[in-house]
């Protein structure tokens, strides 16, 4: 709490700053004036929540300063400091909206009095002022997802709810405390609905929404691994049509849903009419019955000889088309979950060695899949499903050795520049590190640190060639960040430095 102190007379002003305590009152800062005409001065620059000002002064007495002090429109509380023990005067000063009076001489347990009934009723007034933002906000809520009637609504906030908006909608996994974030950082932003696969902001109709809208975007994007795409209504929507506008907003989900990442779709007043009576593809819901059949089949007859590659190909010609159909999300969700119960029933049920091989089961993969918020999240859950159903089945065709083996070898030529997990590896091979450590060094005769050294030295010897690239770039390049070091082993390993070694070439 900040408190103003404006007295003519030098001594009373500083008795009143220093004899009372004003930190056991909660005022943290305490400042004071002359006159009026420097007290209004402090009064635009420091924002005090209560003014205690003595009446009669030269420059500009009390009365005007609170009278200015009101044409501001700021809700300070104001407290008459006078020597007057008149009734009449002291009338006339309530006019202004005075809440007290403190008589001269000052004494500290009446200034204490005083300022703790003005603290008391600043309080009693933002919490009603935080329930009042409270109700304002669930009403506008009901009225944007609801379509509550706007006049019932008005009326309840006291006439409080007008004015005209600009929808910005952002689909995707956006917590509650990344859209406090932004509403902090954008004060153009009014109201913000968040949803659980959306959030719904109505800003301040501006001339730069579209600059604004990717702003928004790209603040959510810092908070957020997810997918985030948006879609927003350049022109303003007076408050009786923003639940059509949340209508045709949601309308454009579908299409959000396959777009790639940080997408912002904007809506013109000709795309809503568009976008409401906008009628499907004809015969969509056969042709994707259609795809999907066809899907299915090419699992059944493909998995089990084919490359994990070419399945890839189906799941992805699989998404293409459910797009091209323009397929609801709702139904796009329900077809790639009978798929999923569909391979699971031909491949894994009743197959024991398969169901101990299937880290991600069919029920957790749906379940997954239903709380996806874009087609990269679903064909993501889709594709590891898939990959541990074919990675069976490339073991039973190699031999689980073999296979081990072939798999440690691609992790390695994937990952040699950076940090290699042996954790990470088991996962993957749902086995041990030791394990797999084991099955390496009885078919190769090489231990998996000795394969890693000698790929990455290998490769290095092949990046030392291009002399455009310094020793240090192919350090870093081969997984080596200290490249003393990778000089030491090279040098060990090859009998000369890596400098020696590219000028014999």
């Amino acid at each position: 709490m900040v408190v103003l102190l404006v007295d003519d007379e030098r001594v009373e002003l500083d008795m009143l700053e220093h004899c009372v305590e004003w930190d056991s009152l909660g005022v943290e800062k305490v400042y004071t004036a002359g006159n009026g005409r420097r007290a209004l001065q402090i009064v635009q620059d420091r924002k005090p929540d209560i003014v205690i000002t003595d009446i009669e002064m030269p420059v500009m007495d009390g009365i005007t300063l609170s009278r200015k002090i009101r044409a501001m429109g700021l809700n300070i509380k104001i407290i008459y400091l006078t020597g007057y023990d008149n009734f009449a005067y002291i009338k006339a000063a309530f006019k202004m909206d005075a809440v007290d009076y403190i008589l001269k001489p000052v004494v500290p347990a009446v200034v204490k009095d005083v300022i703790g009934r003005s603290a008391a009723l600043i309080k009693k007034e933002k919490e009603a002022e935080q329930s009042f933002e409270i109700s304002r906000h669930a009403m506008m809520e009901e009225l944007v997802l609801q379509g509550r009637e706007v006049k019932k609504t008005a009326v309840k906030l006291g006439d409080k709810l007008s004015g005209s908006f600009t929808m910005l909608q952002i689909y995707g996994g956006m917590n509650k405390v990344s859209c406090e974030k932004i509403c902090s950082r954008f004060p153009e932003i009014r109201y913000e609905i968040w949803e659980r696969d959306k959030t719904t902001f109505l800003l301040k109709p501006s001339k730069k929404t579209e600059t604004m809208a990717a702003e928004i975007l790209a603040e959510g994007k810092k908070d957020s691994s997810q997918i985030l795409n948006s879609i927003y209504i350049k022109e303003p929507i007076d408050i009786q049509h923003l639940h059509e506008a949340y209508l045709v907003s949601c309308s454009y989900h579908t299409q959000l849903y396959y777009k790639a990442d940080g997408v912002i779709v904007s809506a013109e007043r000709a795309d809503i009419a568009d976008t409401m009576t906008r009628e499907p593809k004809p015969g969509k819901t056969g042709a994707i019955q259609d795809v999907y059949m066809e899907t299915v089949s090419r699992y059944q007859e493909g998995i089990p000889d084919a490359e994990e590659n070419r399945i890839y190909e189906i799941t992805r010609n699989l998404f293409d088309s459910l797009e091209a159909y323009r397929c609801e999300v709702e139904e796009a969700v329900r077809y790639l979950c009978a798929l999923v119960w569909e391979l699971d029933c031909h491949f894994v049920r009743g197959n024991d060695r398969i169901s101990q091989f299937m880290a991600l089961n069919a029920e957790t993969a749906i379940e997954k899949i239903g709380e996806s918020l874009h087609s990269l999240e679903a064909e993501q859950i889709l594709t590891t499903y898939l990959h541990q159903i074919c990675s069976y089945f490339e073991m039973q065709r190699q031999g689980r050795n073999s296979y081990v083996v072939l798999k440690v070898k691609e992790y390695i030529k994937n990952n040699y520049q950076g940090q290699i997990s042996m954790e990470k590896l088991g996962t993957r091979l749902n086995l041990s590190p030791n394990y797999i450590r084991a099955i390496f060094k009885a078919e190769t005769g090489q231990t998996i640190l000795e394969y890693i050294m000698d790929y990455r030295f290998s490769t290095a010897c092949s990046l030392l060639k291009d002399k455009n690239l310094k020793v240090r770039e192919v350090s870093r390049q081969v997984g080596y960040d200290n490249v003393s070091y990778f000089c030491s082993v090279f040098t060990k390993r090859y009998g000369v430095s890596p400098s020696e070694y590219r000028n014999s070439l």
